[in-house]
């Protein structure tokens, strides 16, 4: 009997399938939304899956796993204009994820979000490459599209050794990009970068940054013009200050991180200032908001007068 590896439920109903390749077009062509669980792990994908429909998919990786390889330029291309694609997992554990090998020669991605909508609700998005040309990103946004990290993990992983090659989690070249949280992964031979903006709006709100590279970057803007990039939260596994600052503005600060995997976050903070009954300050500095400040400058003083005298502790 030929194993059921995915099933497919629109409205209220629900079908079942014995291959990858079925399920998909049952639920890309479907009349009304849709969502796609994993029943077993799929591998040996070698073509482009595009989600090209007139409805939302949801794909419930559901703690499997959906792998595939090749000298294609993407696993997934988001191609919906006006409808959202989102991945997500429904397991106990939420370890499934989506892995992509590429073996080609040029710029490679697991999603390339052309128009339409791309959220990851849970699960991991994974990409690998190894070629002297060409960079690898988990996900690519393009003029037209939206992307938005709810949670989940982004890994992208370069091994190769070509001259100013990196890898990136998410690039954004003309589309929108935010992220809310989750994990961004990077680990390169050369560079790594979580996330690249090359035009277009990024903005940061929180999330882990975990980077493992010869060279690092949480976040750098390759505008020129070095806008529509706000860092307004997450926390970072290194110095980052010089891609970081030009980025994070006011009320939005850089911290030390008490996490010793991650030592600096972005949060948004305020210069709490004690003054001296004159007005003098006494002692001033940038506290993040929610903390209580502390006061640990000199003990104040007050001259007596002619009816009190004035004792501070």
């Amino acid at each position: 009997t030929t194993p059921v590896v995915a099933s497919v439920t629109i409205n209220s109903t629900t079908a079942y399938y014995t291959s990858f390749a079925d399920a998909w077009t049952a639920a890309n062509s479907a009349i009304a939304a849709s969502t796609l669980t994993l029943l077993q792990d799929v591998s040996g994908l070698s073509s482009t899956i595009t989600y090209s429909a007139s409805h939302d998919l949801m794909l419930d990786l559901n703690g499997h796993t959906l792998s595939g390889s090749g000298t294609i330029t993407s696993l997934f291309q988001i191609a919906c204009a006006g409808y959202t694609f989102t991945v997500t997992d429904g397991s106990a554990n939420k370890e499934g994820s989506i892995s992509f090998t590429a073996t080609g020669s040029s710029n490679s991605y697991c999603m390339i979000v052309n128009n339409g909508t791309f959220v990851l609700d849970a699960g991991m998005l994974e990409a690998s490459f190894s070629s002297s040309s060409g960079n690898i990103a988990a996900v690519q946004v393009n003029s037209g599209g939206t992307f938005t990290m709810a949670d989940g993990t982004l890994h992208a992983k370069y091994t190769g050794n070509g001259s100013g090659k990196n890898s990136r989690a998410v690039h954004v070249s003309g589309g929108t990009a935010t992220i809310n949280g989750g994990t961004i992964l990077l680990e390169s031979t050369k560079d790594g970068i979580g996330v690249v903006h090359s035009s277009g709006n990024v903005t940061v709100n929180g999330g882990r940054f975990k980077i493992i590279a010869s060279g690092i970057a949480a976040v750098t803007n390759k505008n020129s013009a070095q806008t529509n990039l706000n860092i307004r939260g997450g926390y970072y596994s290194a110095n980052n200050n010089t891609y970081l600052t030009p980025h994070v503005k006011t009320p939005y600060h850089i911290f030390a991180n008490a996490d010793a995997e991650y030592p600096q976050k972005v949060a948004e903070g305020y210069t709490v200032t004690f003054n001296n009954y004159d007005g003098t300050s006494l002692q001033s500095g940038l506290w993040e908001k929610g903390a209580t400040p502390l006061y640990s400058g000199e003990t104040p003083a007050k001259a007596a007068d002619a009816q009190y005298t004035y004792t501070f502790n």
